[in-house]
């Protein structure tokens, strides 16, 4: 019966890290079985690890995510120990629940115990198979499954193959040849890759580099041959070091290799030759690319050769992040050069997919991964046409299904991509499903492999699935005319993309062809092929928030409308092609630090939530101008004043400072929103993005065996054999500490390191009291301690000395300072006897009097004088002034005391005479007589003052009129003169009346020069009834008329 591990179903607040070790040497046991039964957890992007040995430094045999543990458990797929042992190691970096963890292990058994179907010899761990063959019994003879009906067994080098009759087809013959199959075709490839790169020569696939378990120095360089079916290992000269994530293209019997991973960590921008025929490597030389620069750095690229060029599309690159551009080399003189393109530009892209259409000259991009915010990132299922030779950029419908690291090609029309689904890349552009095999018998669950087409036919080669994967499969689409019936054609899951066109199951590529004869020829029936609709999300102009790329879509006719995308706009808003988009670059969605640098208007920064953002700068005197010349000049070295490249950061401090992650398995700093592409095989078993744990997660800086046990499955603690605790915290596992063998490529186990029976994995010595002191027994462990006592679960001290105290001699006494943790010292606290106590750790002092200040109590605060290192600090007070002092702040919870002073003293002196009081009252009556005096004059004033204001105002306030008078030149005095102005009095019993009066001349015509000969005269007259009548206002329509007839005339005689 297998055991059992101990489940692990809870919710984690914290970060979880869990270590088992299975040791059968133990007991004897050759061999260790463990098969995962169940694991699901929220923290997909985290890894179960299963070593081959006694830890983390051992050979791994798979990293399982939760959704390939789950199909590994389906498929009761075992992992296989050799050495006797195994380690198995579950780690969150992130709060998570995990709902279920079930493990079985075996000792000393038979691969899934031959499945009930052999004879399990336990001393060699084979399986004696009877009607089965494979390592475990599984797969049936061809005499079990191959029925005489659809073919015949044959003899095919060592196997037995199952040879079809016509119309069959098939591992056991049971699929007609309408249908589409599935098919393992080799499961033999040398290594175990993925992230590779492969390109077909002739019969040949050449399957260069690739991610590996294993430690491979050299360049993989592996072939397979259809015909043959099988694989080899040309030898080849000069070759490079060995890395994944690259691309290889071939051009005139060459390999051209670009790009990747070297060593794991290091993005390169390496351009290598592959000569075919002497089949040496050769690095190429690099000219003409922005001035002399290298092309950039990158990743996750994809490559394709169309005429005399390779186009390299995205990736993602150590300095500006993932990328969007396109670069560009020409194998006709040498230079690579970056290609300017137009459109719907797609978003910066790692581990897409693209393929080339050379018929139609376009290049189809889907999915990948993007980032979102410095800290975090999303997988997409959006899908690019790319005209090559136009170099503009279509946006064309999305699946719904995001992809990353997938693998697609081209077949009939149909771009067939390996995430369950294909696409139509017929004039109808729908996606549609495939259908997945139930009989294979290996896992299509996959990424990181590599897809191509031979003969019609689609290899599928490598990948990861928790483990590294050594098969090739090959998949043969199925034929439309298959179909018989509508329903059945429209349906079809075959792997291509089948119509109905009259009464006829074809191809979208038949259905074209055939309406192109018809209209050539006339036809007057034409049937539409596009009137079927496929999968995925519905389309909307409204989902698009970019301008070149609303107004560059395949799908639907959308417009810009000034700020949003719509079907239709406002007459005269609306923007329908691409080059005349507003260029316009928001801050917000930059997601890099040297690219935020660069850009005008940008600043790189910690927003209120503690995480780098791109913002954008209103008014700035700096102006930045974004360039790609320049940023890719920038790109080589990392280095900008505003930000810090994370690529370029060599310490967790440093690293976690800058908001980036520290991967302390690999010692790489890299950007948090990299973080799933940067190790997406577990290669990275403890990271961080605060730097106070990066004390933890390097061993040599760690100082208790507690914390190292703890503090993760990398380190092992050596004791010195004192029996006080003193030790070393070291790299290593189970069986002992490990060291770096460079012949080797990895760490082996290393007994020189520490002395046999000293080195401590899952328990420390009972006696921890840091080199200070002794136990009371000191020869017992913790697993014989029934009641441990936190925080170091071990045996109390007996006495501590060298200034220490605590429970374990841990920290030092009250007037001293210092790290007391395995072995340190303590120091005296030196504070000037201004403080008795000080900081434990840092040594500043605690001052006692008010006032006084520094880190030893040297310096007196701001408004305090004397001098604290021979007397203390003073206080300078006022008299006749209150002070107040608080001293309840956290600061001042050491003061026990103040000290004041008075300076500089001051003695005054005063004398007052008697008054006399008969002298003060008579000065004082006459000042307030004096005063009503003026106090009198001035209101007098005020009153004539007023009284004029009045006169003044009423005068101006009385009627007034024009009047005109003839003054003829010889005329005599009147008796009864007319006056011209009548001012009726209150009562109406007088008026004042106003006459014009002409002055005598002194007997000449008229008067003398520079006198007035004319004069205004008033007098006061009693009013007769008769004249007052007259004073009556006049109707309006008699006031029109003697307005110019007689305007001074009020009076009729």
């Amino acid at each position: 019966m297998p055991n059992i591990l101990p489940n692990a179903q809870y919710n984690y607040s914290q970060k979880l890290r869990f270590g088992w070790l299975l040791d059968g040497l133990a007991f004897n046991h050759s061999r260790v079985h463990i098969r995962v039964e169940n694991f699901a957890n929220e923290c997909h992007a985290e890894f179960l690890h299963i070593f081959d040995g006694d830890g983390i430094y051992s050979k791994r045999l798979g990293s399982l995510r939760t959704s390939f543990a789950q199909n590994a458990a389906l498929q009761k797929k075992e992992f296989v120990a050799e050495s006797g042992q195994a380690f198995i190691y579950l780690h969150c970096e992130t709060a998570c629940s995990i709902s279920g963890l079930n493990i079985s292990y075996r000792f000393d058994s038979c691969l899934d115990e031959c499945n009930g179907n052999g004879i399990c010899n336990v001393t060699t761990g084979t399986c004696i198979c009877k009607d089965y063959k494979g390592p475990s019994c599984k797969e049936p003879l061809c005499s079990r499954t191959c029925s005489p009906t659809f073919g015949k067994c044959q003899i095919v080098g060592e196997d037995e193959v199952c040879e079809c009759k016509k119309n069959y087809q098939g591992p056991y013959c049971n699929i007609t040849s309408g249908e589409s199959v599935w098919k393992v075709v080799n499961e033999k490839m040398p290594y175990g890759v993925a992230s590779h790169a492969v390109t077909l020569v002739n019969e040949n696939v050449w399957l260069i580099g690739g991610y590996t378990f294993s430690n491979v120095e050299r360049l993989i360089v592996l072939k397979y041959n259809f015909e043959k079916n099988n694989w080899s290992i040309p030898t080849t000269t000069a070759a490079p070091k060995n890395r994944y994530g690259h691309t290889v293209v071939e051009f005139e019997n060459n390999l051209y290799m670009f790009g990747g991973l070297v060593s794991s960590i290091n993005i390169t921008n390496e351009f290598w030759k592959l000569d075919l025929t002497t089949m040496t490597w050769s690095a190429m030389l690099v000219q003409n690319f922005y001035g002399g620069q290298q092309p950039l750095q990158v990743t996750g690229h994809t490559a394709h050769v169309v005429g005399n060029v390779m186009l390299v599309f995205f990736g993602l690159n150590p300095y500006l992040g993932f990328i969007n551009l396109v670069q560009q080399y020409n194998f006709a003189n040498g230079t690579w050069s970056v290609v300017q393109t137009s459109g719907a530009i797609p978003s910066a892209t790692f581990g897409h997919t693209s393929v080339l259409d050379s018929n139609e000259k376009v290049i189809f991009l889907y999915g990948g991964y993007r980032a979102v915010s410095s800290s975090a990132g999303e997988i997409i299922d959006e899908l690019y046409h790319y005209d090559i030779a136009r170099r503009r950029w279509k946006l064309l419908r999305s699946s719904g299904l995001p992809s990353v690291l997938h693998s697609a090609v081209l077949m009939s029309g149909v771009i067939v991509i390996l995430s369950s689904y294909s696409k139509d890349t017929s004039k109808c552009g729908t996606w549609s499903k495939m259908k997945m095999p139930t009989y294979l018998s290996a896992t299509l669950s996959r990424y990181g492999h590599r897809a191509l087409m031979y003969k019609e036919s689609m290899y599928l080669f490598g990948g990861f699935t928790g483990t590294l994967m050594t098969d090739v499969l090959q998949f043969t689409p199925g034929s439309c005319s298959y179909n018989r019936a509508k329903d059945e054609c429209l349906n079809s899951q075959q792997g291509v993309k089948c119509f109905w066109y009259k009464s006829r199951c074809m191809t979208s590529e038949e259905a074209l062809q055939q309406i192109k004869v018809e209209k050539r020829g006339g036809s007057s029936t034409i049937e539409k092929v596009c009137s079927y609709t496929g999968i995925g999300p519905p389309f909307s102009c409204s989902m698009i928030t970019d301008c070149a790329k609303c107004t560059s879509t395949d799908v639907h006719p959308c417009r810009w409308c000034g700020d949003r995308c719509a079907d239709d706009c406002p007459l005269g808003s609306e923007i329908s092609k691409p080059e005349h988009c507003p260029v316009t670059v928001n801050c917000s969605e930059i997601y890099n630090c040297l690219v935020c640098s660069t850009t005008n208007h940008c600043i790189w920064r910690l927003n209120e939530h503690h995480v780098y953002t791109c913002a954008e700068v209103k008014k700035t005197t700096l102006q930045k101008k974004f360039m790609k010349d320049d940023v890719v000049q920038m790109s080589n070295t990392g280095d900008t004043d505003d930000c810090k490249i994370c690529s370029t950061i060599h310490s967790c401090h440093e690293c976690a400072k800058n908001g980036c992650l520290w991967c302390a398995t690999t010692e790489q700093c890299i950007d948090q929103n990299s973080h799933v592409t940067a190790f997406l095989y577990g290669q990275c078993l403890q990271w961080t993005v605060n730097a106070d744990e990066c004390s933890v997660l390097t061993c040599s800086s760690i100082l208790t065996c507690d914390s190292c046990l703890h503090g993760g499955t990398s380190c092992g603690w050596c004791d010195d054999g004192s029996q006080t605790g003193l030790g070393t915290c070291m790299r290593g596992s189970s069986n002992g500490p490990v060291s770096w063998i460079d012949s080797s490529g990895r760490y082996e186990t290393d007994p020189s390191l520490c002395p046999s029976g000293r080195w401590y994995t899952t328990d420390c010595p009972a006696c921890q009291c840091n080199g200070h002191g002794f136990c009371m027994n000191n020869t017992e462990t913790l697993d014989d301690v029934e009641e441990k006592s936190e925080p170091y679960k071990s045996l109390p001290c007996l006495s501590c000395g060298d200034k220490t105290t605590g429970q374990h001699c841990e920290r030092c006494i009250d007037g001293y300072h210092g790290n007391a943790l395995n072995g340190g010292n303590c120091t005296a606290c030196e504070c000037n006897g201004q403080a008795t106590h000080c900081d434990p750790f840092s040594g500043q002092c605690f001052c006692t009097t008010k006032g006084v200040s520094g880190y030893n109590c040297d310096k007196c605060e701001q408004k305090y004088i004397g001098d604290p290192r021979n007397q203390t600090c003073f206080y300078e007070l006022t008299v006749d002034f209150v002070f107040t002092f608080n001293l309840n702040g956290e600061d001042d919870s050491h003061i026990t005391r103040i000290n004041f002073v008075t300076r500089p003293p001051k003695i005054s002196f005063a004398q007052t005479p008697s008054v006399d009081w008969m002298k003060f009252f008579v000065t004082f009556a006459l000042c307030f007589f004096i005063l009503l005096v003026v106090a009198f004059a001035l209101w007098k004033i005020k009153q004539r003052f007023d009284r004029m204001f009045v006169e003044m105002a009423q005068m101006a306030s009385r009627p007034f009129g024009l009047v005109q008078l003839q003054l003829p030149v010889n005329s005599s005095p009147r008796k009864c003169p007319k006056p011209i102005a009548i001012e009726p009095c209150h009562d109406y019993r007088a008026a004042v009346v106003t006459f014009a009066v002409r002055l005598p001349t002194g007997g000449g015509p008229v008067v003398p020069n520079g006198q007035s000969g004319l004069a205004v005269a008033s007098a006061l007259c009693l009013l007769t009834p008769s004249q007052l009548a007259q004073l009556q206002t006049p109707p309006q329509a008699v006031q029109r008329k003697r307005k110019f007839k007689s305007p001074s005339c009020l009076f009729s005689n």
